[in-house]
């Protein structure tokens, strides 16, 4: 079974991507599963027909999902327990629930969704703009067992005495109940095991979709980071709308310079990554045999279902980072930084790197290359 993620900025096209990619799958045999994450209902958009909340089938092999409010019975039992407390606090309104949410569950219940048809399909999509929040959750996985182990086990046994007397003691602050200890243990198995699989290279590879535009690069070199740190296998990089060499004179032709200039930044930002163009579409592609056509145009030399690229290109941790950095080996490196960011300059190399918080408090200590690899070193 292979799982294949596509993110991205809203507005790049990862949807297109990730449809085009799911019809020459199901075109080549495999049972194909395209879920979206994105609330307005593209996927409808795109294959031109009705999908629902159910794997809805528009092709022989090829079933598709849209985004819906997930009904989870745990998370439910944990967030009318922490609405609970915020009306204990005397947080009423909108606020209350808003407040009671943690940030990217609903994107998170949706992914957990998955599970259920992992044995159902030989190859699941999903079109994502996963945000920082569910990264972070779906990365854990040392603390959710943590959790697991330690706070609900211990929390069952410990409920009978803490409950009655924290309620003495706080004038009505509502310790969590039993049901709510077991929905949290539940719910936390659940994204753990969602976890093991995320995590496995080789079922499972991410694909960042981007753009030429400036802000849309930044953002995905900040997904690239997040990725990286969190452990998730990137494989490949996706970049739409290439203007064809026809328009470098005349309108287009500011347009085409900076899509010249960009597309080497994007070389050195994701070097050696597989770059895959995909060329600017005069109108939107919609239904199965347009995808089919204008997918097995551009994708005709990618086996879309392979890992494309195995191994890192980026390690980061609290105290180093670490870039595979091909066909180089000197000891000339010039380090600039811009608030976020660090860009290495290495001869004609040059690579901007965006920092996690982590590493933004710290200075960096030394740099060396061995075998390809820069490291760099950081210090409180």
């Amino acid at each position: 079974m292979r799982i294949i993620i596509y993110i991205g900025k809203d507005g790049v096209g990862k949807t297109t991507v990730a449809s085009m990619t799911a019809v020459k799958l199901a075109k080549q045999g495999l049972r194909t599963l395209i879920m979206s994450s994105d609330e307005t209902n593209s996927l409808s958009y795109i294959f031109s027909s009705k999908i629902g909340s159910q794997p809805t089938q528009i092709d022989e092999s090829l079933w598709a999902l849209e985004y819906h409010k997930i009904t989870d019975d745990n998370w439910n039992e944990i967030h009318n327990w922490l609405r609970r407390i915020m009306k204990w606090k005397r947080l009423y309104g909108v606020s209350t629930d808003e407040i009671a949410i943690i940030p990217g569950i609903k994107q998170l219940l949706f992914i957990l969704e998955m599970k259920q048809y992992f044995n159902h399909y030989d190859v699941i999509i999903l079109d994502s703009r996963l945000m920082n929040e569910v990264l972070r959750l779906l990365s854990y996985h040392e603390l959710i067992e943590v959790w697991i182990n330690k706070l609900f086990k211990s929390e069952r046994y410990l409920l009978k005495v803490v409950r009655p007397l924290t309620k003495v003691v706080s004038i009505g602050f509502e310790v969590p109940n039993k049901k709510v200890i077991l929905s949290g243990e539940v719910l936390m198995n659940e994204i753990l095991d969602l976890q093991k699989i995320l995590l496995n290279q080789k079922i499972t590879s991410f694909r960042l979709v981007l753009d030429y535009d400036d802000f849309t690069i930044s953002k995905a070199r900040r997904n690239f980071t997040y990725l990286n740190m969190f452990g998730f296998h990137i494989d490949s990089i996706m970049v739409n709308k290439q203007l064809p060499s026809e328009v470098m004179t005349g309108y287009f032709s500011n347009w085409y310079q900076k899509q010249l200039i960009n597309s080497k930044e994007i070389l050195d930002s994701f070097n050696p990554l597989p770059i895959f163009h995909i060329p600017f579409m005069d109108k939107p592609i919609q239904g199965i045999n347009n995808l089919e056509k204008i997918g097995c145009d551009i994708l005709s030399e990618v086996d879309v279902y392979s890992i494309l690229y195995e191994g890192k290109i980026q390690q980061i941790n609290d105290k180093e980072l670490k870039i595979i950095i091909p066909h180089y080996n000197s000891d000339c490196i010039q380090y600039i930084y811009n608030q976020q960011e660090l860009t290495i300059q290495i001869e004609s190399y040059s690579r901007i790197i965006f920092l996690p918080y982590i590493l933004m408090k710290k200075t960096m200590d030394e740099a060396y290359f061995e075998d390809n690899i820069l490291t760099i070193k950081f210090k409180d």
